[in-house]
């Protein structure tokens, strides 16, 4: 997955029906006024920098995913993967069968560790109150979900980082169900706008 930054305003707003984050749980949002809307909308380009390789059926990606799926065949995680997943590493690591095999089976291991698939909307319920992230309600006009991080929100050390961590995966998770038919990047808006010391979770080397 690929990301891009923009900083764009914010107003009230609720998420709507249906929404896997309830309406108390959604903070002030970033909205796109019509008229910036209209223009990025005609003007701007995705950087192609961002993009992976994409899928196009060739003889040579088809050869490559029946390796990458056989690889799978003795792994401990071959009931776990997906033909999608198996798709998407192998176009990221560009056709290369072994680095995706082992950049997939570490991403397997670290959500059967951190508990990915278990993470519910209570699991995340106090941090989501607090508006450091949330899942935008519309798409922007690529057709890309949009996450909304605002650095000011997140105080060191206010509640244990595996709760902001938490947060993170259940926001990118529901990000990645809404993506449309032919889409693979998710849009990241990070407000620093009050950022200070206190935010930073800041890592000794």
């Amino acid at each position: 997955m690929s990301y891009t930054t923009r900083c764009v305003a914010s107003r009230r707003g609720r998420a709507p029906e249906g929404s896997h984050i309830s309406h108390r749980m959604c903070p002030p949002r970033v909205a796109v006024p019509r008229t910036l809307a209209a223009k990025t909308s005609s003007s701007v380009e995705i950087d192609k920098s961002l993009s992976i390789m994409q899928w196009t059926g060739a003889p040579e990606q088809v050869s490559a995913l029946e390796s990458l799926r056989n690889a799978f065949d003795s792994s401990t995680y071959n009931d776990e993967v997906t033909d999608e997943q198996l798709r998407w590493f192998l176009l990221d690591r560009k056709l290369d069968v072994d680095a995706a095999k082992q950049k997939l089976e570490t991403m397997l291991e670290w959500r059967r560790e951190f508990g990915a698939d278990s993470i519910t909307t209570t699991d995340v319920a106090k941090e989501a109150a607090t508006g450091k992230a949330y899942l935008h309600t519309q798409n922007d006009v690529f057709g890309r979900p949009v996450i909304v991080v605002r650095a000011s929100k997140h105080v060191k050390d206010a509640a244990p980082l595996v709760e902001s961590q938490r947060l993170c995966v259940f926001t990118l998770e529901r990000a990645l169900e809404r993506l449309p038919e032919g889409q693979d990047t998710v849009l990241g808006i990070f407000d620093l706008r009050g950022f200070k010391n206190k935010n930073a979770d800041m890592v000794r080397g």
